[in-house]
């Protein structure tokens, strides 16, 4: 099969696993022992052990001291701010708010690939964005929703992690043609956890276990492995054969993929507006990322 077609898969499921992220995420972080930081830090523990086996175990590849810069941006970029701004961002805003401040993600994306590697931003493109970003507006607004000041440092941390998110993808773009995506993440896992976890260690350590029903430990292995490990894998693999832009806009896939599981699972309804949304995300997304 084309691999750019496997790449086009592979952000699907990406964006499949974080819609289902935000509520699934809040289940565990609902826990009064558990605070976003030491979710957070098994998150770190998880990437870099799983990743540094994998790595060592299939033939571990050389290492150029003149990537080291790049490494660590990475590592800060992709892992460890990105994942604690979105945590914290989560934990102090609601999921309507966070979907909406996301929808930026995709606009950083474009203009950090311009900026770090010189790629033109095309009509298409930028056509392509502003459909999708009308439709995945359109999905999430809601009347009543409103910021507020009580919300604002979440929503701050949101749009922070968003921009973070965005660098990451734009400068592991560099990094994908050198290394194998098991030593890429390896490394900026590696990064993120020395840098991050000891911080981490305190909140770890007042956890109450015994008070965790069987749904907490279901959605805590779904974020270490799901939302953690195999999102990441997939948008490396991904990144070898499309561009960032591609990549940031499947962003707006997100929250219509939520509200499809909402629909399963009975609590909302197919509807006229749901319909609208989603020829105009997938309008947006072909003209992003086909070929003239």
């Amino acid at each position: 099969m084309n691999k750019r077609i496997l790449s086009h898969g592979a952000l699907f499921l990406v964006a499949l696993i974080y819609g289902a992220n935000y509520s699934i995420a809040k289940i565990v972080m609902d826990e009064e022992s558990f605070s976003p930081f030491a979710l957070l830090g098994f998150r770190l523990l998880t990437g870099f052990l799983i990743f540094s086996i994998f790595f060592w175990a299939l033939s571990p590849e050389k290492i150029h001291r003149k990537d080291a810069g790049l490494i660590l941006l990475c590592g800060l970029t992709g892992v460890g701010i990105n994942m604690a701004l979105f945590l914290y961002g989560l934990d102090n805003t609601n999921p309507i708010n966070a979907s909406l401040v996301m929808t930026l993600t995709p606009i950083l994306v474009l203009v950090f690939s311009y900026i770090i590697l010189n790629q033109r931003i095309t009509i298409r493109n930028t056509v392509g964005i502003c459909v999708a970003l009308c439709g995945t507006i359109y999905l999430v607004y809601k009347p009543e929703f409103g910021f507020s000041l009580d919300r604002m440092k979440g929503d701050i941390a949101i749009f922070l992690n968003g921009s973070s998110y965005a660098l990451y993808l734009v400068l592991l773009k560099k990094l994908v043609p050198k290394y194998k995506p098991i030593t890429i993440l390896m490394l900026v896992f590696s990064v993120g956890f020395l840098v991050f976890f000891p911080f981490t260690i305190p909140q770890i350590s007042i956890i109450e276990w015994n008070t965790f029903d069987r749904s907490v430990y279901l959605s805590l292995a779904f974020v270490l492995i799901g939302t953690t490990c195999f999102t990441y894998l997939l948008n490396v693999f991904a990144l070898q054969y499309v561009k960032s832009s591609t990549a940031g806009v499947y962003i707006y896939l997100q929250p219509l993929l939520a509200t499809f599981f909402a629909i399963l699972l009975a609590k909302d309804v197919l509807n006229v507006k749901i319909v609208i949304c989603t020829v105009l995300i997938f309008t947006g997304l072909y003209l992003v990322s086909s070929k003239k």
